[in-house]
């Protein structure tokens, strides 16, 4: 990120950040490649009728394993109902996948962690996806800032509480040098460390999945409610990266997208899942990305508040521990 290049290519300016988002998105294509290599799920093959590939690729996964006498299966029979229709791919066939998702008894599980998604995704995602503005932005402003320069006082003042001078996040668009702080750079590093070790901790306690949505969600949204209202600039900093925490529960929701449906259900309602995620992201990075030069505060609140109904809507979820 420290590069200083402009290369000009189909109309399009490639610069320091389009280089690494390049470098970021190869380990996808060699992800891509390895599929091919990768076995699809014999319970999947069973459910929708392919009994022989099933058994065929169970007898490869025995052998992978140390397996040296003879695989005993030799066919795979699933109860009446439980198997999937299969044919050529049509708007009928993915009407019929996706409509028992929003019928009883699934919809409202479908309709609870999709909301839990929304939230989630809304309310990180918009400021992570604009986060090295953010911090440029942060940085920039607190070195000139006034005394007693809040949080969002940066962002719509410059830092100076007294005045109404010329927005700090205008000049930057206007100049555009498409550089980044070093303190940027540090505060980036800081936040994936941080989130590396939260992420190692959490795990401890994995199996409380209810229990932690709800908790990361109350604190997230304590911590958004008062990023502003500390008295100081950098302390509103440290609680905006607790507010981020909400990322910590992204994977919690996916895995109740795998325990609460059947097998034949569970590829379509996480892709869903996915689009619900990714829409909600966009549509906040459009909302966040102008409300916090003038409107920051109430962005955060705002965020709080949706953030808080998350948590009251993950009381909803199933208990962590069932008979």
């Amino acid at each position: 990120m420290k590069l200083d290049f402009s290369v000009q290519f189909l109309g399009i300016v490639y610069r320091p950040w389009r280089l690494l988002t390049l470098i970021m998105a190869l380990p996808l294509g060699v992800g891509a490649l390895m599929l091919y290599f990768f076995h699809e799920s014999p319970k999947f093959l069973a459910n929708v009728g392919r009994c022989d590939e099933a058994v065929e690729i169970l007898t490869k996964i025995y052998v992978s394993n140390g397996g040296r006498k003879g695989f005993d299966v030799k066919e795979i029979y699933l109860e009446d109902g439980n198997k999937e229709e299969v044919g050529v791919f049509s708007l009928r066939s993915l009407w019929t996948q996706i409509a028992p998702l929003f019928k009883p008894p699934l919809l409202w599980r479908t309709l609870l962690l999709y909301y839990l998604t929304f939230v989630t995704y809304i309310a990180n995602n918009s400021f992570a996806i604009i986060l090295p503005t953010i911090f440029n932005v942060f940085f920039q402003s607190y070195a000139a800032s006034g005394a007693g320069a809040g949080f969002c006082d940066l962002f719509v003042h410059g830092g100076d509480v007294n005045t109404n001078a010329t927005n700090v996040t205008a000049q930057a668009v206007a100049q555009c040098k498409g550089t980044i702080e070093d303190k940027t750079i540090w505060a980036g590093c800081a936040h994936g460390l941080s989130f590396f070790i939260l992420n190692a901790l959490i795990s401890f306690v994995a199996g409380r999945r209810k229990m932690l949505t709800i908790i990361i969600l109350v604190i997230a949204a304590a911590a958004a409610v008062a990023i502003n209202n500390t008295g100081g600039a950098i302390s509103g900093l440290i609680l905006f990266y607790v507010f981020l925490t909400t990322a910590m529960i992204f994977g919690v929701i996916s895995s109740y997208f795998v325990d609460l449906y059947p097998t034949s259900y569970r590829g379509m309602i996480a892709c869903l899942g996915m689009m619900v995620a990714r829409l909600s992201a966009f549509t906040g990075t459009n909302i966040v990305s102008s409300a916090m030069t003038g409107n920051c505060s109430s962005a955060f609140y705002g965020a709080a508040a949706l953030v808080l109904s998350g948590a009251f809507a993950a009381s909803f979820l199933p208990p962590d521990f069932q008979k």
